[in-house]
């Protein structure tokens, strides 16, 4: 992963000057995902749907944290993340298309139903 201890000092410096900067913020939350803190990632990819809707590159951050999550096979959380921010930017996802129907997608191909009507997994548990 790096020099996770620059990083963070880094990332931690640019919040510190600007609280509310979406890239520091993303990269924050990838840092502590990897790191193993999820809940501290998960909750610093939802406070990107706290930014102004007109944050430069908002949408796209928005996009990368979700293929983030789902590349991490964190895929519930993924969904989370996309649907959240279709609802919160109804107006960007209904012009832009939203990474949600990429998720369901990828979700919905990894998982199966079985007969006796309980999910499996087609390759691995997603993570919840």
């Amino acid at each position: 992963m790096g020099d996770v201890k620059g990083a963070v000092a880094a990332l931690t410096r640019a919040l510190e000057y600007v609280p509310g900067y979406a890239p520091a913020i993303f990269g924050m939350a990838t840092v502590e995902y990897q790191r193993g803190h999820r809940a501290a990632g998960r909750r610093l990819f939802h406070s990107l749907l706290s930014c102004p809707a007109d944050t430069a590159d908002l949408c796209n951050i928005l996009d990368d944290a979700g293929d983030f999550l789902i590349a991490q096979r964190a895929y519930k959380d993924g969904l989370e993340l996309y649907r959240a921010a279709a609802l919160q930017f109804p107006r960007v996802a209904s012009t832009r298309g939203s990474g949600a129907v990429q998720a369901t997608k990828v979700f919905t191909r990894k998982r199966s139903r079985r007969r006796d009507g309980h999910w499996i997994s087609n390759r691995t548990t997603p993570s919840s």
